[in-house]
Order: structure tokens, then sequence, then C-alpha cells
């Protein structure tokens, strides 16, 4: 057994001595109470319908219960357990596509923001598959390594924007060049890259680097082309996904002309096909990826990928429960006795008894005085006739 954070074991001496501490302070501070108004020969007759022997008890329960409490966040824990399952899933990489020409709005919000938007949602219905995701501009690095934690994977997405790269231009020889390292590195077999892009302004040879990647690394090439035909104006800055109005700050050419970028399909055609795979026309409603993957990059998913994952069985319940008996155990015992036992007094008393009844010979007797003729004689007990 393991605690996620003993740490807090630590604390438990310092519960137990200050439980310790606290109860002596209360007990002499009620007998001093106790003591102001009271003289201390009294005190026993005062307490003898309190149950110390039950207040001990409580308080060892109390402490008992406080003491578990600290196990239960010091979080117990039961394994490693053995969960190995096999999973299928495809092990490829990303490259988006995050230079200005990507702020165009022909595609709403934008060409960057519907993309990033759309793959965040397709990440959730992802399991068993590891992704990677390269930022590519006039330069390009990795942004996230090959992995299943689709939830990382959607917060560096959400963080790629333009300026994650101050080199302009569409660099796809060097993109190709830092996933095909990263896939080797990784000791994918079954490579692929998927690149997300308007396809305008690609620097260097692309479709030469892409046949001869293909060629040497065993690397199937994927694109996914993002805008129009028709295009639009590229914008200087990033705005925000709810903008409205119109763009009044674009680039502008070296003839201060506006600029505008159009989506190439031909060159990402050509860039699929020598890289031995397939052009997907992006849709703004999120089915490019479901066909993407279906159609292609399911037929390269490991078969027989295993996936070993190390699961900790939580125990923190069972110290909880316990504590909870132990604190309705407490709340159960009661520290009144009742029927205490009074106190004996200093002097005793003999108990009261009635006098014994006069007898009538008596009475009558005491109705004659000797020698005498007294008449009639009273008498307490009533009226008699004295006789010669």
């Amino acid at each position: 057994m393991i605690f996620a954070h003993k740490y807090l074991l630590f604390l438990l001496p310092f519960v137990l001595l200050g439980a310790v501490v606290l109860y002596r302070v209360s007990k002499a501070r009620a007998r001093k109470k106790l003591s102001a108004f009271s003289p201390a020969t009294r005190l026993p007759a005062m307490l003898r319908s309190v149950d110390f022997r039950a207040k001990k008890r409580k308080f060892i329960l109390v402490t008992a219960a406080l003491a578990l409490l600290v196990v239960v966040l010091a979080r117990p824990m039961w394994g490693p357990r053995d969960s190995s399952k096999e999973q299928e899933g495809a092990e490829f990489f990303i490259i988006l596509d995050i230079s200005k020409s990507m702020l165009v709005r022909d595609v709403k919000p934008s060409r960057l923001d519907s993309v990033k938007a759309s793959l965040a949602e397709w990440f959730k219905t992802r399991s068993g598959d590891r992704i990677g995701l390269i930022l590519m501009a006039g330069d390009a690095f990795i942004q996230a390594p090959l992995t299943n934690d689709y939830t990382a994977l959607r917060e560096v997405l959400e963080q790629s924007r333009p300026k994650s790269i101050s080199l302009g231009g569409t660099n796809i020889s060097e993109a190709i060049k830092v996933a095909g390292e990263a896939l080797d590195a990784s000791g994918v077999k079954n490579k692929a890259i998927v690149i997300v892009s308007d396809g305008e302004n690609t620097e260097g040879h692309a479709v030469t680097d892409v046949q001869q990647a293909h060629v040497n690394g065993r690397i199937k090439f994927f694109t996914v082309g993002v805008g129009t035909p028709e295009g639009g104006q590229v914008p200087n800055k990033e705005l925000p996904p709810d903008f409205q109005g119109p763009v009044t700050e674009i680039v502008k050419d070296e003839y201060g002309l506006p600029v505008t970028s159009k989506l190439d399909e031909r060159n990402l055609r050509a860039i699929a096909a020598a890289g031995g795979g397939r052009y997907f026309d992006y849709r703004p409603e999120g089915k490019t990826w479901d066909l993407l993957y279906n159609q292609s990059l399911s037929t390269l998913a490991k078969k027989s990928a295993v996936f070993k994952l190390e699961d900790f069985v939580d125990l923190f319940q069972i110290p909880l429960l316990l504590a909870i008996l132990l604190l309705a155990i407490e709340g159960g015992i009661s520290t009144r006795i009742k029927n205490p036992p009074r106190p004996k007094s200093a002097v005793t008393l003999p108990d009261p008894s009635p006098a014994p009844a006069a007898k009538a010979d008596d009475r009558l007797s005491a109705c004659f005085v000797s020698g005498r003729d007294r008449g009639f004689q009273g008498h307490p007990r009533g009226i008699c006739f004295d006789r010669v």
C-alpha cells in the first residue's frame, strides 16, 4: 500500500499530541470553574452523576477519528495492478499551418480558429491513438509529442497562434524534417503525417522533400486543404473569433496592395500524391477528420498494440467509513449516570418509630390512687372512675 500524499502522515503525531493537550487543558479548566463557587469537599457530591470513564472513551474515539481523517487526506492506494489491455490505434503527427494566411476569414470565424475548434472536438472522440502536434510557419517546432492525453493536446492546440512563430511563411520542408525525426525517435513503425494548410507560399521544394521522406523514411503523407478558391484578404493581426466588423489592418505587398490568400488545392494534392497519401478538403462542420481517419489513418493502426496501464485502487473509503463509525459511536455514549448513589451523611439519625400503644390494664390502673378516694380523676387519654 502506498500514499499519494504521504507527507500528510507527518501530521499524525501532532494531531494525537494536540488532542491529549486539549483534553487535559479542558479538564483542568472545568475543575477550576467548579472550585470557584463550591468547596473542594462538595465536588464529589456535585459530580456524582458524571461518568468520567465515558468521557475518556469519547475522547479516545474522537482522537482516533481525527487520526483516520488524516489518513484519508493522505489518500491510501493499493497497486499498481495489472490492467494491461489491447487497444487499436494509429500514431501520427498533425502539422498545423499557423502562418498569417491562416487568419483569412473566408472560413468562419477564420481558417485557423475553425480548424482548432473542429480538431478539439474530434480529439474528444479518440481512444487508443497517439497524436502529436507540430506548428509550422517560416519555421517549425513540436508543440506536443505523440500522446494519448487528449486533454493536454486540446490545451496546447488552443494556445497555437501565429505569434507562436515569429518567422513568416510556410516552410513545409522544415516541418517534415522535424516530424520525421520525432517519429524515428518514438519507434513508430507505421508512420503518418497530416499537413493542415491552405497550401500557399510554400518554401523550398515541398513536393520533392515529401517524396524523399516517403521513400526513405516510409512515411505516408495526407493533406487537408483549408480555405476557398476565392480566398480573402490577410489580416495583419489575429482577431477574436467573435469579431464581426470589417478587417481594417491587412497585409500589403511591396507595392502597397492588399495581399489575398486563396486555397492552393493543386499544391496540396501534389504533396499528398508524392507522399503516398490522399488529399482531403476541409469541412467546417467537422466531418473531415472522421473521413481522414476512417479512409486512411485507420489502415495504419496497430492491430496488436498493447498499452500497459498502471492503475491504483483508492482505499481512502475504508478509513473514512471507520472515522464516521467511530464518531457515530461517540455520539451515542452518554456521560451522565442515571441513578447516581447518594452521598452518606456524617451524622446518622435513628429511624423514628411510633410509641407502643398503652394497654387497657395500664390505663385502668392509672385511674386508681393507692390509699385515697379521689373521686373523679382526669386522665390525658380520657375520664375514668376511682374505686375504693
